[in-house]
């Protein structure tokens, strides 16, 4: 048997399987060169949908010049088998777009902006098609504090790593400080004293000589 050269509007241009007894080897086998918005070939009836590994929270920190995560989400059908199917983010409630999951693997990717100030937000994926009675997936952006060498924006929700000729040691400063004389402050929050002078610690600016 051999299913090919067929056109859906929809859904499953070869075949369309809403119940889990088949032959998995056999309808992959018989069924090629089919078109379809969804599930070229074949397409499952979508059971699961879940973050890639099973994570449920991404530590991030907050960069004034854009911090993205990459978080990848999965939906399946029988036996895990790849589903294809409309996906929407919405963070805090805020949608940040849909993406299709790739027929094959049944994955979509999505980089998800984070300007946010520290502290936990949820990221809620779900299916964007109302046939699709799906749980809804949410996980956690945790957004971390500023790391030492970074001072915070004026805006108060992204850090911004001194650059050289400054340092900082304390990241809740909201400017860098100037690199003390005798001494190479090549950013973040190393201060290197000059040849022939010292310091106490790495982390003073009472240069020695």
């Amino acid at each position: 048997m051999s299913v090919s050269g067929n056109v859906a509007k929809n859904r499953g241009g070869g075949v369309c399987l809403y119940s889990d007894v088949f032959e998995w080897d056999v309808v992959r086998a018989a069924t090629t060169l089919n078109t379809a918005p969804y599930g070229a070939d074949y397409h499952v009836s979508t059971a699961n949908l879940q973050v890639l590994n099973g994570t449920t929270q991404f530590d991030v920190i907050s960069r004034l010049d854009g911090s993205v995560v990459e978080v990848g989400v999965n939906s399946t059908g029988p036996r895990g088998i790849p589903s294809t199917l409309d996906v929407q983010a919405f963070l805090q409630g805020v949608p940040l777009g849909t993406l299709k999951t790739a027929d094959l693997t049944g994955i979509a990717i999505f980089n998800v902006p984070v300007r946010k100030p520290p502290g936990n937000y949820s990221l809620t994926f779900l299916s964007a098609n109302a046939l699709d009675t799906l749980d809804n997936v949410t996980i956690q952006l945790h957004v971390l504090g500023c790391p030492m060498g970074d001072v915070v924006a004026s805006t108060g929700d992204a850090c911004i790593t001194c650059v050289a000729g400054s340092y900082s040691f304390d990241p809740r400063n909201t400017t860098c400080d100037k690199c003390p004389d005798n001494a190479v402050c090549p950013g973040a929050w190393a201060v290197l004293p000059l040849e022939g002078y010292w310091s106490s610690s790495p982390f003073s600016v009472q240069i020695h000589r």
